[in-house]
């Protein structure tokens, strides 16, 4: 798509617009919202490739000055009294702008240059100016109305808002995606930010609040969907994905289990992992609790994939394999409809078993040692007997996966639930060195 636009002409005719514009709006406060959208615009047309310093340094300005703008708006909130907040043809502005900044928020981690720390040409990073506005002006933004629960010295606490969920959102997004394989980032997120808690406690109060929810009757139920905001679901989503990122990568460092430890944290993964599972309003609210479904379970698998025995103990505790055989139950009308979500909880499901089974032999990290765990076995597969796997993980042996090996998965399941016990001289199946 990109050698199209860019041989039709328009990628040129893009650039030189935004040019313009630059030039035009240089003495205003904050550029226009058509300049914002050309930029975001070129951003997502040259998606992570290499830009010239000239265009990143076009981009940097028109970013660096819109967000300052962003954040006098947010002080302005800070400080203005009730009365002047509660102006609705003024409040309709503010929130127009904040959701403009957001939509750019997300995307600019794809403004790349050449690594200059790589061998190969063709890989890159994120520009320096703009890794420089991400930890100057966006990270910041972690603390707009913190979860009072915690305490935090840089909370910034303003009128709630759909615009400003919804920016909230963007920032997690922005930061996930900034913090992949970036040790420097991930420790200012957690050292100058202290993030870990600023996602667990709106994590637990929505999981809280949707076990409540499904108490309630079918016509409340769909009244409350109906009500339940895109913008909502979208920052839970991007809290569980820069915390399963950031939970990841402090355990890979060995520096502390605080995700694992924190009360209430593992339960709140487990409810949310069945989030209004094979509940149907409309295409886009099913994107959205997919998704809520998808980022759910696998901060689980980081915590089952990293985890000591104490980690697997509490899983267990938390019916683990439960959450992924109801995942994986097609048969029975309940379960994800993605092959590729079947194939992983499959997956999933022998791994965490495999682990039980045998131990972890491998004390290198991310993995942590832990002998044999036979009783930690019979309650995991008493949760799935309870939850009718076996037939379910039967079912997926007629399903042709579409590119997943689900069938060999399938065995690799059985087998390790039968528990086949060989003699030392006899030959193992392959599943069993897994």
């Amino acid at each position: 798509m990109f050698n199209d636009i860019q041989s039709s002409g328009l990628f040129d005719k893009i650039e030189q617009m935004i040019k313009d514009k630059i030039e035009e709006e240089k003495e205003q406060k904050k550029y226009s919202n058509e300049t914002e959208q050309l930029i975001r615009i070129y951003i997502l047309i040259m998606k992570g490739r290499e830009s010239k310093q000239e265009k990143i340094d076009i981009c940097a300005n028109v970013i660096e000055k819109n967000i300052i703008n962003l954040l006098n708006i947010i002080n302005k909130l800070k400080e203005e009294d009730n009365k002047e907040i509660n102006n609705e043809q003024r409040n309709e502005e503010i929130e127009r702008q904040i959701q403009q900044s957001a939509q750019l928020i997300r995307v600019i981690h794809l403004i790349r240059e050449q690594d200059p720390n790589s061998e190969e040409d063709w890989e890159t990073r994120i520009a320096d100016q703009i890794m420089k506005i991400v930890k100057e002006r966006i990270c910041p933004l972690i603390h707009l109305n913190c979860p009072p629960q915690i305490n935090c010295q840089q909370y910034i606490n303003i009128p709630q808002s759909p615009a400003i969920i919804e920016l909230k959102s963007d920032v997690f997004q922005n930061l996930f995606n900034v913090s992949k394989n970036n040790q420097e980032f991930n420790d200012i997120l957690l050292n100058d930010h202290n993030i870990i808690p600023h996602l667990i406690h709106p994590l637990i109060q929505f999981a809280s609040e949707s076990q409540l929810k499904k108490k309630t009757n079918s016509q409340e139920q769909h009244d409350q969907q109906q009500t339940e905001s895109f913008s909502s679901l979208s920052l839970i989503t991007s809290s569980i994905d820069l915390l399963s990122n950031t939970n990841n990568y402090i355990i890979n460092n060995n520096k502390c289990k605080v995700v694992i430890n924190a009360p209430n944290v593992l339960r709140s993964f487990i409810s949310l992992s069945g989030y209004k599972i094979n509940i149907h309003f409309s295409q886009e609210n099913d994107q959205q609790t997919f998704a809520v479904r998808h980022s759910s379970r696998g901060c689980l698998w980081n915590i089952h994939y990293s985890g000591d025995a104490s980690a697997h103990s509490e899983l267990v505790n938390t019916r683990y394999v439960r959450v992924l055989i109801i995942a994986i139950s097609t048969a029975s009308g309940a379960g994800e409809e993605q092959d590729d979500e079947i194939y992983w909880g499959l997956f999933r499901i022998s791994n965490f078993l495999s682990n039980l089974h045998q131990g972890r032999n491998n004390d290198e990290p991310p993995f942590q040692y832990f002998p044999p765990q036979p009783l930690l076995v019979h309650r995991s597969v008493e949760q799935i007997e309870e939850e009718g796997g076996n037939e379910e993980i039967e079912s997926q042996l007629i399903n042709e996966g579409n590119g997943w090996n689900i069938k060999d998965e399938v065995n690799e399941t059985k087998g390790w639930i039968l528990n086949y016990f060989t003699e030392q001289g006899n030959q193992r199946p392959d599943w069993y060195n897994y």
